[in-house]
């Protein structure tokens, strides 16, 4: 059980029961509930949604001697969420405009299953094959515009692994299918601002404006096969090569190799290496609900084709390399990780919120795009009860938008993270975790009038959490705690807050804490 002072309730009751000496199963279910509005900062719109949600897995396991292994599993969730002007009234209809109401309905149902076999008498050699479908809706209002969602998709995978020769060479090799559909429609009212130039002199489509519907519709046939190979050296190296081609039914054959490498340098220190290629398809509007907060149209540019959204695939390159050193130090134990990789786009769905502050953009990359994240961490025993985490993270992400090579807005480029975790002994628990996260660009606004622009950066911040755990027998374990303790927020995270049906109204640039310190506590019993 867990409860906030922020409101919310939540429940937990994972329950376990094995049936004979070959078949197990589990139930796990969730629940959780928000009730109360706030609005810490007086703007007339609620600080965090409120709602409630529903989550049950049934899991079922099979195990016997002779080498086979099952396991099935149902999954159903229902989570509704109902945010906006705390004066809505949730439920009814809001297109009369006399509130900005946000209603979040989602629904999904997942049944999956996994069949493997082991050959007794050759442990290396083993198939198996993973089925899952799934079913998910998404019935959502953002104040007079409408969006709805639907995913129905079915996969399966069958694997075979075995050795060539002996174990320093291992491989594995399968086939894989996924048929998924796709059906999205949007309805978006910008009729007092419809039709307005935006200022960037390219031809564009303006789906959903003006009270006009937008459908999109796909489907997805992707039948897929792939190898890898692992060679385990007996000179502490191991190497991971593999390939995959996948065949779309619009887009044609799709080739993504990729290759690992780890090297033990000495028993306490090891190299590891990583490169390779992805792709995928991008759901633009899926992935960027935060503009239907807004009066933002979305509009679809320079478009290649029909199929979709009429944008190309996403695909990049990624290379990597990861250093991991063990290490005494007064004594005690250490460890420092150093990570650092590069992404590179061969082509990217662009989302542009720099070219107008009154819309959202998405078109094809037409420049360079790229991802760098070198991250430090030290693992270290402080005192014998006492660990401290200490770890540094820097992001340098940009892209090409329209002539300008920008950093991608809304993401911190420098981020430091320290824990502390101190155990007395086998009752008691202590966490304390402060992140500091340097500036986040913001879009830009400037165009808008005085009053409604923000800064191009924000600040840098700082957030503090606590806990205390205390085990009062082997079943019963209660904890307490604290979020963002200095109380920082995000004073005004809305523009135009006081007219949210006009062109400037924009509530998709959050950039820090909206809701301020929130305490807890909580409970745990086992059977």
């Amino acid at each position: 059980t867990y409860a906030n002072s922020m409101g919310h309730l939540e429940g937990n009751v994972n329950l376990t029961q094995r049936l004979n000496d070959r078949w197990s199963t589990a139930l796990l279910s969730h629940a959780n509930t928000v009730a109360w509005n706030h609005d810490r900062n007086g703007d007339g719109f609620a600080d965090m949604p409120t709602g409630r949600q529903f989550n049950v897995i049934s899991r079922w396991k099979y195990m016997d001697n002779s080498g086979w292994v099952g396991q099935f599993a149902i999954k159903a969730l229902s989570d509704k969420r109902y945010a906006g002007q705390r004066a809505s009234h949730h439920g009814k209809d809001n297109i009369s405009g006399d509130h900005y109401l946000v209603d979040l309905n989602s629904e999904q149902f997942t049944v999956t299953g996994k069949l493997g076999y082991v050959f007794p008498q050759h442990k290396y050699k083993s198939m198996g094959l993973i089925l899952s479908g799934n079913v998910y809706n998404n019935q959502s209002v953002y104040g007079i515009n409408t969006y709805s969602g639907r995913q129905k998709n079915v996969y399966a995978n069958f694997i075979y692994q075995s050795v060539i020769g002996t174990t320093t060479h291992k491989y594995r090799t399968g086939l894989s299918f996924s048929n998924e559909n796709y059906r999205e429609v949007y309805i978006a009212d910008h009729s007092e601002h419809s039709g307005e130039s935006d200022g960037t002199g390219h031809n564009h489509s303006v789906p959903g404006a003006s009270g006009e519907t937008a459908v999109f519709a796909r489907h997805e046939i992707i039948p897929g096969a792939f190898f890898e190979y692992t060679y385990t050296a007996p000179f502490n190296l191991s190497v991971i090569a593999g390939i995959r081609a996948d065949h779309h039914n619009y887009f044609g054959w799709i080739t993504t190799p990729r290759v690992n490498l780890k090297y033990d340098i000495s028993e306490s220190t090891s190299v590891r290496i990583a490169a390779g290629t992805g792709y995928r398809i991008a759901n633009i509007l899926a992935e960027n609900t935060a503009a239907f907060v807004s009066s933002r149209e979305y509009k679809i540019i320079n478009t290649t084709h029909d199929y979709g959204y009429g944008l190309d695939p996403e695909k990049a390159w990624t290379a990597g390399i990861n250093f991991l050193h063990a290490f005494k130090l007064y004594q005690r134990a250490a460890t420092i990780s150093i990570d650092a990789y590069r992404t590179n786009f061969i082509n990217q769905t662009v989302v542009d919120y720099d070219a107008n502050p009154q819309a959202v953009y998405f078109y094809n990359l037409e420049g360079k795009s790229y991802s760098n994240n070198v991250q430090v961490e030290l693992n270290y025993e402080l005192l014998k009860e006492l660990d401290i985490r200490i770890a540094y993270k820097w992001l340098d992400v940009k892209t090409y938008y329209w002539g300008d090579f920008l950093e991608k807005p809304l993401i911190s480029k420098h981020r430091a993270f320290l824990n502390l975790e101190y155990k007395p002994d086998d009752k008691w628990k202590f966490d304390y975790t402060t992140q500091w996260l340097g500036p986040k660009r913001i879009p830009f606004t400037a165009s808008n009038p005085a009053g409604l622009r923000l800064k191009d950066y924000s600040p840098a911040y700082i957030l503090m959490s606590a806990q205390i755990t205390r085990k009062l027998n082997d079943k019963w374990e209660v904890y307490a705690g604290g979020e963002n303790l200095t109380d920082y927020r995000q004073k005004d995270p809305i523009i135009d807050a006081a007219n949210p049906f006009s062109k400037y109204f924009d509530g998709s640039l959050v950039w820090g804490p909206v809701t301020g310190s929130m305490f807890y506590v909580g409970a745990r019993f086992q059977l």
